[in-house]
């Protein structure tokens, strides 16, 4: 689509924000999910190394289940360790904790139906062990919580820069939205010729679905020697991407029905944008199926699928092939090695 574009920039209106303390209590307390500490949990765990036996999977199960006061049975009948991980929260642990982690309880840590068993109110409330839970075929863990630390509300006075910041952010984007919608009333009182030369809007450029942008080139009258000029300028204007227009802009771009042209419309600022933005839709055009440009497009996106899928192909391999033989990994050395 050939458009013209206006950004309102918030991140200029930022400095000149200001918020009084009645504004700043307001927004904490009608906030204060987002000022809390995280809910965590201290655990106890015992789980299999690699895949036990019909008998021993079903000898855990049933130790876990019958003394759920304790670990310790299924520990010593299996001879399993006991091991502990404190600030375990209900999404897990931090990737960066996770990864000082050996293999075994990595792949504990992460498992959707592990946290859920740990966090559920028998787990909680009634200090049972969880149920035996299959982390992978013929893997089993259980844990129990010792300690609990509900999420609770953080003081005022230790968010109060955080919440200031923000509520400064919110009216930069306000007043930037409130500029950008102000423009565009004004835009609509002028003739589409007039549009060219409104005020702060770019030069007239090509926009794609994937991003780019490019010159609009004329269309030139039939001659061999516009022709050739023609032929040049399309060399010249190699499409580059386009850094400047967000994802959530190009989106509201293409979305817009086109009942005529030009068609004129705003994106509101927002933490992803951080600016507000005028559009001015002059034409569109679909490439043909045919052409070189969807051409190149289809075949850059068909080698990066068949990319993706070898590298999961490839990374899946390798996950069973190191429990299979019982590989461990040491992250923390690995990491160490590397510095040197």
């Amino acid at each position: 689509r050939s458009v013209r574009i206006r950004k309102f920039s918030a991140s200029d209106l930022f400095s000149v924000m200001s918020v009084s303390e009645a504004e700043i209590e307001t927004f904490y307390q009608a906030s204060l999910n987002q000022f809390q500490t995280p809910e965590e949990v201290d655990i106890a765990l015992v789980a299999f190394v690699k895949p036990g036996s019909a008998d021993s999977v079903e000898l855990f199960s049933n130790l876990v289940y019958e003394q759920s006061d304790t670990l310790e049975p299924a520990a010593k009948k299996l001879n399993l360790p006991i091991q502990s991980i404190q600030g375990l929260r209900r999404q897990g642990l931090p990737a960066e904790r996770v990864g000082k982690l050996a293999p075994e309880l990595q792949r504990v840590v992460t498992n959707p139906k592990f946290l859920q068993a740990v966090f559920s109110a028998d787990t909680l409330v009634n200090k049972r062990n969880t149920e035996a839970v299959e982390i992978a075929p013929g893997v089993l863990a259980s844990a129990r919580v010792s300690a609990h630390r509900p999420a609770a509300p953080v003081a005022l006075a230790t968010v109060k820069a955080q919440v200031e910041q923000q509520l400064r952010s919110n009216k930069a984007f306000e007043k930037a939205t409130q500029a950008a919608e102000e423009a565009l009333n004004e835009a609509k009182k002028i003739s589409p010729a007039e549009l060219a030369s409104f005020a702060g809007l770019s030069a007239s450029q090509v926009v794609s679905r994937a991003g780019a942008q490019k010159a609009p080139l004329e269309t030139q009258k039939a001659s061999s020697g516009t022709q050739k000029a023609s032929s040049a300028k399309q060399k010249l204007a190699k499409e580059i991407p386009s850094k400047e227009i967000p994802a959530e802009v190009l989106s509201a771009l293409f979305t817009a029905e086109l009942n005529a042209v030009p068609k004129l419309l705003t994106v509101p600022a927002s933490a992803r944008t951080q600016a507000a933005w005028l559009i001015v839709i002059e034409s569109s055009q679909v490439p043909a199926i045919d052409s070189a440009e969807v051409k190149d497009l289809a075949g850059r996106e068909f080698s990066r699928l068949v990319q993706a899928s070898l590298q999961d192909g490839l990374d899946r391999w390798v996950a069973m092939r190191r429990e299979a033989v019982g590989v461990k990994l040491y992250p923390e050395k690995v990491a160490k090695s590397e510095t040197r």
